[in-house]
């Protein structure tokens, strides 16, 4: 545990930093999932919907119309 401390402090601007860029990465994703549970406005064309609602249940599975081994 000491150890951990004295590293903490002799690293403790990069320590701070990667704080910080973790909370706004929180953030950010908490404001998107926040934007899309409130749904689609009633004025957003049809053809937009399909897209806009695009949330992958698991970011390895490969898109469809796509085989896993391509990107």
């Amino acid at each position: 545990m000491s150890l951990a401390l004295r590293l903490f402090r002799h690293h403790r601007g990069a320590a701070i930093a990667t704080g910080l860029i973790a909370l706004i990465g929180m953030a950010l994703v908490s404001t998107m999932t926040t934007l899309l549970a409130t749904g689609l406005a009633d004025s957003t064309a049809e053809e937009d919907r399909s897209f806009l609602t695009q949330f992958p249940a698991r970011p390895s599975a490969a898109a469809p119309g796509r085989s896993a081994g391509r990107a």
